[in-house]
């Protein structure tokens, strides 16, 4: 009977927070966690609303409740670790990245743990990682491209893209720095075609004001009238694009 306790409440936990009523949400788990104190997926949902409604330190407290009994918990040391970065915690977050990476070695865990090493501006941590054996995705080759990019090595930086590239050439964040780098080397040969592409495909404020750019130089300013219009539109509060 505790046990189908328990599940109709969890159940309509999940309901209610589907229709975004958080608070009665974890009133229903509150209920269910007064059948079962220990119970992983209570204590791993209510981490969840909290950290939903903003409650940063009730939320940690319910994953560290969960890590106490399962130190290798991933969903709640993910949770943790998007917590951390939200409140721009860092170096807790590069601990956890790293506890998450040694649990499951995937492509996306090493390229988050890059991100967080690329803000603390640890370079050298993120270039033993490209001299390492493993193989690296087009996800890993973008974040060490940001890395040298941010440390001012572009030419670097677009080698990395391009072999990113190669190897998904649909990936729309490697391919916006990769226009961006040609931009500022002067090629704009290379440069144009790119945002040209993307402008079709995953328009923005930012490549709609490099188009007009484009159109600026080649006097070209009815058309680049328009490209900075639709830069000012897609987003009207960015006094760049004003």
């Amino acid at each position: 009977m505790n046990d189908t306790e328990i599940l109709n409440y969890i159940k309509k936990s999940f309901e209610l927070k589907n229709q975004g009523f958080y608070k009665p949400a974890i009133e229903m788990l509150y209920k269910a966690l007064a059948i079962d104190g220990e119970n992983f997926e209570i204590l791993t949902q209510l981490a969840h609303l909290y950290k939903l409604l903003g409650n940063f330190p009730r939320a940690i407290s319910y994953i560290e409740k969960v890590l106490e009994i399962n130190a290798k918990h991933f969903d709640c040391m993910s949770l943790l670790e998007e917590i951390y970065l939200i409140q721009d915690n860092l170096e807790c977050a590069k601990d956890v990245s790293e506890k998450i990476y040694e649990l499951q070695p995937t492509s996306q865990n090493l390229a988050k743990k890059i991100n967080i090493l690329n803000k603390l501006n640890c370079f050298d941590e993120i270039k033993e990682i490209e001299k390492s054996s493993l193989e690296l995705n087009d996800e890993v080759l973008y974040e060490i491209a940001c890395a040298y990019y941010a440390n001012n090595y572009p030419e670097k930086s677009l080698q990395l893209l391009e072999l990113g590239h190669a190897k998904n050439n649909k990936n729309k964040t490697i391919m916006l720095l990769m226009a961006k780098i040609y931009y500022e080397l002067k090629n704009f040969k290379k440069s144009k075609p790119i945002f040209e592409e993307l402008s079709q495909t995953a328009p923005s404020a930012e490549i709609q004001n490099y188009l007009g750019l484009f159109s600026l130089n080649e006097k070209n300013f009815s058309q680049a009238v328009e490209y900075f219009s639709q830069a000012q539109s897609l987003e009207e509060k960015n006094p760049e694009y004003a």
